[in-house]
């Protein structure tokens, strides 16, 4: 329900509202809106447009409110409805956040508001202006008339003195008294006129320069709100950019960070290896050589072992031969058979022997060429793990080059 007590403010449909034919608004509510300045109560649109009563000023506010193009606001009140002081802070400014095309439109709107109120206020001090010169015209024709009046009152005076030198006289002082009393409405009259007249401009001159000002502050303010949006977007831009370089290039050293940390670890890694690689050749010559050592101590052993069997052997043999000696001698064919089983155990218990020898060196013989072909095999892991490590130094030193060139691209 509208107020003409409250105070209205264009809403964005309202500031892009325009006259139309055809979906737009009609003539009268175009010229009620344009009064809607969002400061002023909704009643002073009264007495600036002369040809709306408050029935159908209230229908076309709530028409424009039913429609969007229109809001009610709270402002705080003025003492004095001409108070102009701007540096007052008891008025309420109401913001709202539009877009750049909505900028553009609102700042169209208000020119062509602004320039449609000096049309109507240029207009209203002309009528202003041609209603004083009316008056002046009128006065000026009344004092024509009392003029007449007071030249015909003359030569009536001058008429009568001819009948009578006292009624001259009165006469005479009569018409000066009155010539005076004229003069003097005369002049006040043509004074007041021109008081009036430049009590007129003056106030036409007022206004028109009150809302010069006014339309100055509002294109000033757009101004300012338009160029600190460019200025915030301007802003806004040059830190993500920044952020976004700074991201990049905390990201390309923390990539060079890690991949010099990754090749570093690389490096250790490889010497480490190399250095055992190293330390287990040098393990496998000492175990080597003291297989070798142990292998030859076996073999002399085995050869001992082998001299202390054959010594047995043949200290047997020559008890066996002299158990067969003396069996022979003796008649018994029962002792003679039993010598030769001995002397046949014996025998078979030599072969064994020789057989668990020969076994043994055999043995022997074949850890000898194991450890021999272990340390050919390692010969070749310790050359292969050589290249290796030069073939590491060799990448390690190229991509170092590398690196340094690239550094020395970007600087």
């Amino acid at each position: 329900m509208a107020d003409l007590s409250l105070t209205y403010s264009k809403t964005p449909k309202g500031l892009r509202a325009r006259s139309s034919f055809i979906g737009g608004l009609s003539g009268k509510l175009m010229k009620v809106l344009v009064f809607i300045d969002g400061t002023s109560k909704a009643e002073s649109i009264l007495t600036k447009h002369d040809d709306i009563s408050a029935d159908k000023l209230l229908q076309a506010l709530a028409k424009l409110e039913a429609d969007g193009y229109i809001k009610p606001v709270a402002v705080s009140s003025f003492n004095d409805e001409d108070d102009w002081d701007l540096g007052s802070s008891s008025q309420q400014m109401v913001v709202e956040e539009l877009g750049t095309e909505e900028i553009a439109d609102m700042v169209q709107t208000a020119n062509e508001d602004v320039a449609r109120l000096e049309a109507e206020r240029s207009q209203k001090d002309a009528e202003k202006l041609q209603q004083a010169q009316q008056v002046a015209a009128q006065d000026k024709a009344k004092e024509a008339e009392k003029l007449q009046q007071q030249e015909a009152l003359i030569k009536a005076i001058e008429k009568a003195k001819a009948q009578t030198k006292v009624q001259e006289q009165i006469q005479a002082e009569h018409i000066a008294t009155e010539q005076k009393k004229a003069d003097v409405i005369k002049a006040e009259q043509a004074k007041l006129v021109a008081q009036n007249l430049a009590d007129a401009q003056a106030a036409a001159k007022l206004e028109a320069k009150q809302a010069a000002d006014k339309k100055a502050q509002e294109e000033s303010a757009r101004v300012a709100y338009a160029l600190e949006l460019e200025k915030s977007e301007k802003a806004k831009q040059a830190a993500q950019k920044f952020a976004a370089e700074k991201a990049e290039k905390q990201r390309l050293a923390e990539e060079l960070k890690q991949k010099t940390k990754l090749d570093a670890e690389k490096v250790q890694q490889l010497k480490i290896k190399a250095q055992l690689d190293k330390l287990k050749a040098e393990e496998a010559e000492v175990k080597k050589a003291a297989k070798a050592a142990q292998m030859a101590q076996k073999i002399a052993l085995a050869e001992a072992e082998q001299l202390r069997l054959t010594a047995e052997f043949e200290e047997k043999m020559l008890a066996a031969q002299q158990a067969a000696d003396s069996i022979l001698q003796a008649d018994d064919q029962a002792k003679a058979q039993a010598a030769q089983q001995a002397i046949d155990r014996i025998l078979q218990a030599d072969e064994a022997a020789q057989a668990e020898l020969l076994q043994k060196n055999l043995q022997k013989s074949a850890e000898a060429n194991i450890a021999n072909a272990e340390a050919k095999e390692q010969a070749k892991e310790q050359a292969k793990a050589l290249a290796a490590q030069q073939a590491v130094d060799r990448i390690l030193q190229a991509d170092d080059a590398a690196r340094l060139k690239q550094t020395g691209t970007k600087n």
